[in-house]
């Protein structure tokens, strides 16, 4: 059992913030502003009963910072002026949207492992498009779960749609592109002949 007199050390009144970049930090309890009115409770010290407080953020953040009144009479149990946390445990919970971005990213990953030369060109055009467009809904910070799933739907159908005809094997279409390609002024008549042969 710890000792009462470094139990009443532990934060009482404090403020809690939270902020995406570090920088620009927002109170959690936005109508109580910073006047330290959260309220965390004295820790018993048995190992039975580890959790004093906890708190739901229900904020999407990369940083929380927890400062105690600065008035010892206020920011601790015992008034005097020696501050103490002990234990500060953080966990996450994934959304529904954390989910859809989550199946999201593993669509890009699949599409890094595809070759243009299984793609029409304006196909492989056309899902680098989707490509890009996918991993701009990844650091959109504020989508929405149908929003990420439409752009995952996206995605999959141009990794699906090749371009390439029902049974012509990509070796054989990129020939036909290749041809397609060709220039009849570069080339002589029987050049050209044999080009196109």
């Amino acid at each position: 059992m710890a000792r009462t007199s470094f139990l009443k050390r532990g934060f009482h009144f404090v403020n809690i913030e939270y902020s995406s970049d570090g920088e620009s930090w927002t109170p959690l309890d936005d109508q109580l502003d910073v006047g330290y009115h959260r309220e965390l409770h004295m820790a018993t010290g048995s190992v039975r009963e580890p959790v004093s407080d906890t708190v739901v953020l229900g904020v999407a953040a990369r940083y929380v910072r927890i400062a105690a009144n600065p008035d010892p009479r206020l920011g601790t149990f015992d008034g005097g002026g020696c501050y103490g946390l002990s234990e500060v445990m953080i966990t996450h919970y994934m959304g529904e949207a954390d989910i859809a971005k989550e199946n999201l990213a593993n669509a890009i990953a699949r599409t890094q492992k595809l070759s243009d030369f299984d793609f029409a060109a304006e196909k492989w055009t056309q899902l680098q498009g989707a490509v890009t467009a996918a991993e701009e809904m990844l650091e959109n910070e504020n989508a929405t779960e149908q929003e990420i799933g439409q752009t995952k739907d996206n995605l999959d159908a141009a990794a699906a749609d090749t371009g390439i005809p029902s049974g012509v094997s990509a070796s054989l279409e990129k020939k036909i592109r290749e041809a397609q390609e060709l220039k009849r002024e570069e080339y002589t008549t029987e050049s050209w002949q044999e080009a196109k042969g």
